[in-house]
């Protein structure tokens, strides 16, 4: 199904990922922050298969914390973050990952 793909997708580029090399620091610290969000992705995705979810109200979809791009067609103008029933505007907090935690 369409996790199976997505998981197939997540999974070449992570190989695609970690085949690339750079001699900047700064790129090297943002690919391994991203090669950190995939792994997580993927591991979702894995909760997702084995729980056999079955749509967005399933709980192991709800139980994620998922950002939501903003809606221009309701003049929405902030991301949202939700998680089960709760929802709060994204106003811009993340300061990024600190170098000292993607070693």
């Amino acid at each position: 199904g369409a996790l199976d793909k997505l998981k197939a997708t997540l999974v070449q580029r992570l190989n695609d990922y970690t085949q690339l090399e750079t001699d900047s620091a700064l790129v090297q610290t943002k690919l391994k922050a991203l090669l950190l969000d995939l792994i997580h992705n993927m591991d979702v995705v894995d909760q997702l298969l084995a729980a056999r979810a079955g749509g967005a109200a399933d709980w192991t979809w709800r139980k994620q914390l998922r950002y939501y791009a903003p809606d221009q067609a309701r003049g929405s103008g902030a991301c949202t973050l939700t998680m089960v029933d709760a929802s709060f505007d994204y106003t811009f907090e993340y300061q990024g990952n600190a170098a000292k935690l993607v070693h």
